[in-house]
């Protein structure tokens, strides 16, 4: 059975990437591009094997996967990827307002509604909608957009329609950044997860090891990844460098605290051991 491995094309995800198809293919393994929602539901579905995905998804379906420990895409303050663009100054000013979510991201989602609660003290109503932040603000009082996107609209900042059909630039506020003021911890958005049934092939074709080694490569040569990516969104290399080099990519101790305490909040049910990592010892207790 063909093992298959799911990737993003997203520039945060460039190091892991950086030369594991031509480690692994060879071996036989295939590779599936989504964005992450698209990933979520592919791994549950068994239609891949081995994904970077929202890690409020791995939680919810905890017993479905097993977390590779040592990887994640996390940051400690401002992400500069998972972006809210409001029409107002405050965000208090969005109780009982209209956002606009991503329909990429599950995390993210999550992480918004969480600060909404917790941070702000706001009912907002959530609308999910195509990620194309012009139309959602139109339609929204604010927008919750990740990825490429986000860090080409938020360098940008350009002027944008309203829905009145006056234009103006929208304040920009970085989730990161939010969560860390709220709880003084880094914030995890995504962990490389494996299908609990895919674990033996996935050993056998020394996946982990595969992994590892390409960010580990892809770490050492930030700056050629920066600059091959740069052209793709129309950026300077420099900003894609920052933006790299300012991310955290090994599921630290304190990113793993964090994301306790993020999943004990968007998952009132959440219990951190049914979290299985690939190694027990790392399991969170």
């Amino acid at each position: 059975m063909t093992f298959r491995i799911g990737i993003i094309d997203y520039l945060n995800t460039q190091p892991f990437q950086y030369d594991l198809e031509a480690r692994l293919r060879p071996r036989g393994v295939e590779f599936v591009r989504g964005v992450p929602t698209q990933l979520n539901r592919a791994l549950l579905a068994g239609e891949i094997d081995l994904a970077p995905i929202s890690a409020v998804f791995a939680a919810e379906y905890a017993d479905e996967f097993v977390i590779l420990p040592g990887h994640s895409i996390s940051s400690l303050g401002a992400v500069k990827t998972v972006l809210l663009f409001n029409w107002r100054p405050d965000i208090h000013e969005l109780d009982g307002q209209t956002i606009a979510l991503t329909d990429h991201s599950a995390t993210s989602v999550a992480l918004l509604q969480v600060l909404c609660r917790k941070r702000y003290g706001i009912a907002p109503r959530f609308v999910t909608m195509r990620q194309e932040l012009s139309r959602m603000m139109q339609q929204a009082a604010a927008a919750l957009v990740i990825g490429d996107t986000a860090l080409v609209e938020s360098f940008l900042h350009r002027e944008l329609p309203r829905g009145d059909f006056s234009y103006g630039r929208p304040t920009i506020f970085d989730l990161g950044d939010e969560w860390l003021k709220l709880t003084g911890l880094p914030f995890t958005f995504a962990v490389w997860a494996a299908r609990r049934r895919a674990v033996d092939r996935l050993l056998a074709l020394g996946v982990p090891e595969a992994l590892a080694a390409s960010k580990a490569a892809g770490l050492a040569d930030l700056r050629t990844i920066a600059a091959g990516y740069a052209p793709t969104l129309a950026l300077p290399a420099g900003v894609c460098l920052r933006y790299l080099r300012d991310l955290r990519y090994d599921l630290s101790d304190s990113d793993l605290a964090g994301l306790m305490a993020f999943l004990k909040l968007a998952l009132p049910d959440f219990e951190p051991a049914s979290l299985l990592f690939l190694e027990p010892a790392l399991r969170p207790v």
